[in-house]
């Protein structure tokens, strides 16, 4: 369902991009394929995550704000947790999946470090 602004027009959703590398390619779409593969059903859950991360519709748990611009979201599939970390673009309208990873310890600083200089290696506009 779509929101619609004072004059009842349509209001955009957010899109989301995956980070590309300099030489190209999305390491992170490479990451979800490695950790889901042919899981059609993680996959799905996955995608709702993000559905409702645009749609500003996320649960309680879903979403941690890591403070400068990076958020991670959270899946749980199987047993096995999973992380998404992104940035807010365009005032909202442009979501772009940073890195994907599979939780195995309580902190990840390595994966947020990563997620961090993506985010400063990103050009505006995407």
């Amino acid at each position: 369902m779509r929101e619609h602004d004072e004059l009842g027009g349509r209001v955009a959703e957010p899109v989301w991009r995956f980070y590309e590398a300099p030489g190209g390619g999305s390491q992170v779409e490479k990451d979800i394929q490695a950790a889901f593969g042919s899981d059609v059903k993680g996959r799905a859950r996955l995608a709702a995550l993000m559905m409702r991360i645009a749609r500003g519709q996320t649960l309680r748990r879903d979403v941690t704000d890591l403070k400068r611009g990076l958020y991670e979201g959270r899946l749980t599939h199987e047993g096995r947790e999973f992380r998404l970390f992104f940035t807010k673009r365009d005032g909202g309208l442009l979501l772009l999946a940073l890195h994907f990873t599979r939780k195995k310890s309580q902190t990840i600083p390595k994966e947020i470090k990563l997620a961090r200089k993506r985010l400063a290696d990103a050009p505006d506009g995407v």
